[in-house]
């Protein structure tokens, strides 16, 4: 196991091709690499330089830098990039702290391919946490890269400005699940998220290990649909009010969501 090392940058090989790098402030980074070239995929927040990891580290084919979402801890270092795709409708969220030059953002959209020599990621739209975020199908090492949109680790965050009511959020997730199974999603891929890489979760001992997949989809638009329908209710979480609105968090099988009540619809 991957020591989770705060204050610097480290790394793992999950599979030949993917290495995950963790960025010590709760962040994940991926590298996602053919014989000529490689994806980044996230930056992370550390103010350190990424692609100076990279180089000294990883590899030093030539990289090409892809978004799941706008976030700042996803978005931290694009500028240093010669350019990035990610969703325009992300860019509201991204901050003036991560410099983003969106002259250089490259709009993607579902079902895009977005190719490298020898490697390709296929976009699937999984709008919710944020309006514009995606997931990225590598179909030949049989991976998803979903960054928040489904897990972060543990739960997701649906209670941030900018994400959706849970009704467009539950059709995200059974278009998404549509769209990956088309493409040959199943349980024998991996699905690296944004934060603790799924196959740890999260270390902290309260929080219980959430391996995203095509079950935990599922059960997530299973659990919008039960609280849409009022079958269960949330837990009042007030150290997570942030914006102004109360915090509630729900459970369905392993999905885990917060939320605030105005979404509920």
């Amino acid at each position: 196991m991957l020591s989770l090392e705060k204050g610097k940058y480290t790394h793992e090989t999950l599979l030949p091709g993917i290495t995950w790098i963790y960025d010590g402030i709760n962040d994940s980074i991926y590298v996602d690499e053919s014989d000529e070239a490689a994806f980044v995929i996230d930056t992370g927040m550390r103010d350190e330089s990424l692609v100076d990891y990279i180089r000294r580290n990883i590899t030093d084919k030539p990289l090409t830098l892809v978004i799941t979402h706008g976030h700042l801890d996803h978005t931290m270092r694009v500028s240093e990039f010669d350019c990035f795709y990610m969703s325009a409708k992300d860019d509201f969220l991204v901050p003036e702290k991560a410099h983003a030059d969106f002259s250089k953002r490259i709009d993607i959209h579902e079902r895009d391919v977005i190719r490298i020599p020898g490697l390709d990621l296929v976009v699937v739209d999984s709008a919710g946490h944020t309006p514009g975020s995606v997931s990225l199908l590598d179909r030949k090492h049989k991976a998803v890269f979903h960054g928040d949109a489904f897990s972060n680790g543990a739960n997701v965050w649906m209670q941030l400005p900018g994400c959706s009511d849970l009704s467009v959020y539950r059709q995200s997730i059974l278009k998404a699940i549509d769209t990956m199974r088309e493409f040959g999603v199943d349980d024998s891929w991996i699905f690296p998220g944004g934060h603790y890489e799924q196959k740890y979760g999260f270390p902290d001992p309260k929080y219980q290990p959430n391996e995203p997949g095509l079950l935990l989809m599922e059960q997530m638009a299973e659990l919008c649909r039960k609280l849409i329908d009022r079958e269960i209710e949330g837990e009042f979480m007030p150290e997570m009010d942030r914006f102004g609105d109360r915090v509630y968090s729900a459970r369905y099988e392993k999905a885990w969501m917060l939320y605030t009540l105005k979404q509920v619809k």
